[in-house]
């Protein structure tokens, strides 16, 4: 299969995907991977790719670098890993530990994972139980919502711009999402675009929090770090893994991965490799509002992006206050974060920045365009 044939696809490890710099696999778990775990699969990443381990915006694994008919599958089964099959479900990296949440969302996640049908690419659910962990900036197809007095079913979009259903119990919340499902599958289209949808009236968001620091849990602690820009040498990785004790490590929307289930003593050593690694382990960290694809990793990259946006993130942190940035090598836009954002892009004509249709103040364009000669 051709790369202009499956540029709109959603790789996984079945079925790879071919970029720029060769075949990627996306990789999505059931529960957290252990230390041993996640080391093995980095050293499959050094071994079969190019040696990038990426986390998604909602949390999922990408192996990039795959050489042509690599057999990936091959490699991962001997570690054990809790691979999800089916339908991609979010749910929080703490789901069923947190002492915050009103309802563990796994049965209701499991559920959804089994829907049969065929499905248009990227089409994602999401199950949140109302726990710690911030989930409402992740966008979905379909979302479910523990709210008090049931479960709230919000169609397409962010928890800010889905439209949202009234209050029901978690049986009928099934029945209604996998409906929901099978008129994506039937339509063929996305979440956002289903119509003949009754609008409620949308739930309260919860306050906006960053995906990296110490979350409480019903026992031991977790402790949430982030790959800068999403993506992390699988040496790094590996280390990291090995500085967690026995916790189990969990890849989490906002590029994240949470150690959960670690004890005080391991926390010190886990949050000190990280930040010797490079990680982000500060929720106000600049390089959490900026975005950025692989830019000069792959080869149709017309950017170093992830270099450019380090050194924006360095040079220029009061430039990401409250404005969430997005350093793109090339037009398809890979990394795009969700909602507005302003936009660095090489494309064959040259570096332009874009607003999203808002306004770019004039010396923000005049710095990111200088940063990019």
């Amino acid at each position: 299969m051709t790369a202009a044939l499956r540029r709109d696809a959603c790789p996984s490890l079945t079925a790879p995907m071919l970029t720029g710099d060769g075949w990627l696999a996306r990789l999505t778990f059931t529960d957290g991977l252990s230390g041993e775990g996640l080391a093995g699969l980095a050293a499959v990443a050094a071994r079969l790719g190019n040696g990038l381990i990426e986390v998604t915006s909602r949390g999922s694994l990408q192996l990039r670098g795959l050489a042509q008919g690599a057999k990936l599958a091959e490699a991962l089964a001997p570690l054990g890993l809790p691979l999800a099959e089916g339908l991609p479900v979010v749910t929080s990296p703490l789901a069923g530990r947190d002492p915050a949440e009103a309802a563990d969302p796994r049965p209701l996640a499991a559920t959804l994972r089994a829907f049969a049908g065929p499905l248009p690419p990227k089409v994602t659910a999401l199950v949140d139980g109302g726990g710690a962990f911030p989930l409402d900036a992740v966008p979905a197809d379909v979302r479910l919502l523990r709210v008090a007095g049931g479960w709230r079913i919000g169609v397409g979009g962010t928890a800010r711009t889905a439209r949202w259903q009234d209050v029901c119990d978690a049986d009928t919340a099934i029945a209604q999402a996998c409906d929901l499902l099978t008129r994506i599958s039937r339509e063929a289209r996305r979440g956002r675009d289903l119509d003949g949808l009754g609008v409620a009236p949308a739930p309260a968001l919860r306050p906006a929090g960053a995906p990296v620091g110490r979350f409480g849990l019903r026992e031991d602690i977790a402790r949430a770090v982030a790959f800068p820009f999403g993506s992390a040498e699988s040496g790094a990785v590996a280390a990291l893994a090995a500085a967690a004790g026995a916790a189990r490590l969990c890849p989490a929307p906002g590029r994240a991965l949470v150690a959960v289930e670690l004890t005080v003593a391991d926390e010190a050593a886990f949050v000190g490799a990280a930040t010797r690694l490079g990680f982000i382990t500060d929720p106000g960290d600049p390089r959490l509002a900026i975005a950025a694809c692989a830019g000069a990793a792959c080869a149709s990259g017309r950017l170093p992006a992830r270099a450019i946006a380090a050194r924006i993130a360095a040079e220029r942190p009061d430039m990401t206050d409250g404005l969430h940035l997005h350093v793109s090598g090339c037009p398809k836009r890979c990394a795009q974060p969700a909602g507005p954002a302003v936009t660095l892009l090489a494309d064959e004509c040259g570096t332009r920045v874009t607003g999203d249709g808002r306004g770019v103040p004039a010396d923000l364009e005049q710095y990111l365009l200088e940063v990019a000669r």
